[in-house]
């Protein structure tokens, strides 16, 4: 009888347990699915902030400009002008911009037969060498806006609308050219020759002497310094030869731009 009481016992003690369990269970199931509930209902905690934070950061990080580089060589007629109102009108509206600038020779194609591996300027005044008269410049701590800015002006005091000629001066060498460095280069180049075109197209520009711009965008080729004499030409000779001049002052704004701004 004793063993028999011990063995009835450990079953009615199995049971309680097994009860027992089976309710522990059933409350950790329903604290769980509570919990699960509570997740998608409740309000984001610091944690969660902080992740989200994170991933703007990191959409910021993805999106922010490239950088862009300094490096830029521009033909606009006679290098002795495209200097001038470079070193000059320039660099008076954007102090300690230009880091160094020299004038000389580009030529966009240089495996063209006509191209000499190193012209001279007698050379180039042929208008055969299949070299452009350029400026060579390097900006100090370039940005986009200062970039766009410097192909503003540059369509600002020359004629693009006459295919190589600027004024009295015709041929290859005098042609409208932005030989750039880098894509942001390029495409900063292209959007504003782009937008120069659509400005004459509606006659919020009329200062040219046609109605289609020339100017060629290209990257920049080998450059090739002109005469020691010729660096800072007009700056020695106030009264040298120029043809170029300030053709409008202010960049128009489009009427979609204007009410954007108002």
């Amino acid at each position: 009888q004793k063993c028999r009481r011990i063995s009835f016992r450990k079953v009615v003690d199995t049971v309680k347990q097994h009860k027992e369990d089976e309710r522990k269970m059933g409350n950790s199931v329903s604290v769980e699915s509570h919990n699960n509930s509570r997740k998608r209902h409740r309000a984001p905690s610091y944690e969660d902030e902080q992740d989200e934070e994170n991933h703007i950061q990191d959409y910021s990080a993805s999106t922010s400009k490239k950088q862009i580089s300094g490096t830029v060589a521009l033909g606009a007629g006679s290098y002795w002008g495209t200097e001038k109102f470079i070193r000059n009108d320039f660099k008076s509206m954007f102090p300690k911009t230009i880091k160094k600038a020299h004038v000389g020779f580009m030529s966009p194609d240089p495996s063209h037969s006509r191209s000499k591996k190193s012209p001279t300027y007698e050379q180039v005044c042929t208008g055969d060498t299949g070299y452009v008269e350029v400026l060579y410049l390097e900006l100090n701590n370039p940005t986009h806006e200062l970039f766009e800015a410097l192909i503003r002006f540059f369509f600002q005091f020359h004629d693009p609308t006459t295919k190589n000629r600027q004024g009295n001066d015709h041929g290859f060498q005098y042609a409208s050219y932005i030989f750039t460095s880098d894509d942001e280069q390029a495409r900063i180049a292209r959007k504003v020759r782009d937008e120069l075109q659509h400005l004459i197209n509606v006659r919020l520009i009329s200062c040219y002497s046609t109605k289609v711009v020339h100017t060629n965008v290209v990257s920049m080729k080998k450059f090739f310094k002109g005469p020691k004499s010729h660096q800072k030409y007009l700056e020695r000779n106030v009264h040298g030869y120029c043809n170029h001049r300030l053709r409008f002052r202010r960049w128009p704004q489009l009427l979609s731009e204007r009410v954007v701004n108002q």
